[in-house]
């Protein structure tokens, strides 16, 4: 997606107060670039993956002031195992680890685990572990849903805003606590940006 300019317009035009999705990838700076280039005064709610990587943001700070972001990984103590993987990723890689990072060292030590304590390789085992244990994980302590509930593993993601080239926490409200995060009302018109105005108008 090299140019969202028809579609900036028109929901500029039709005065649409918020946009929510996800644009990723190269064309992450498309949306953000031409969202503020356009003037378009609606909030950009975004799903968080490429965007919301720091190195990101430092690149298009001014152009994502105000916008919502869903930031899958956010930085904590969930578990005895958080801050090892943490401090371990970085000493190897020299960057900060993302949450596609998170997500594939706990399936790993997810499988490691379930295995172990299954005592076997036999697949019902291994299935029958995963299903009825509770693993440590960089993300914290998880459990599978049941079969019926989709054996799914939630997590409680936070949801970030960008002010000041930063990401600053806005949900949930334990997490913004601990940051003193609040949201920041967005003018129509990003801060320090005026729009010209023909003579009369």
């Amino acid at each position: 997606m090299t140019d969202l300019t028809p579609q900036l317009a028109k929901i500029k035009r039709v005065g649409a107060q918020v946009i929510v999705g996800e644009i990723y990838g190269s064309s992450g700076p498309v949306l953000f670039n031409q969202w503020y280039e356009l003037k378009v005064p609606a909030l950009l709610a975004h799903m968080g993956a490429t965007v919301a990587a720091q190195t990101f943001i430092d690149q298009h700070a001014k152009a994502m002031e105000g916008a919502i972001i869903n930031n899958r990984w956010w930085p904590a103590r969930y578990s005895d195992v958080s801050e090892p993987m943490m401090a371990a990723y970085k000493k190897k890689t020299g960057t900060d680890v993302t949450n596609f990072a998170v997500q594939g060292h706990d399936s790993a030590l997810v499988a490691l685990e379930a295995i172990a304590k299954a005592g076997s390789l036999d697949p019902d085992k291994v299935r029958l572990s995963i299903e009825s244990n509770t693993f440590a994980t960089a993300w914290g302590n998880r459990k599978f849903t049941s079969l019926a509930e989709g054996h799914r593993m939630p997590i409680q993601t936070v949801v970030v805003q960008i002010q000041g080239g930063k990401k600053v926490p806005i949900y949930p409200a334990a997490v913004a606590a601990k940051t003193d995060g609040k949201y920041v009302t967005v003018a129509p018109v990003r801060l320090g940006e005026e729009v010209t105005r023909c003579p009369g108008a």
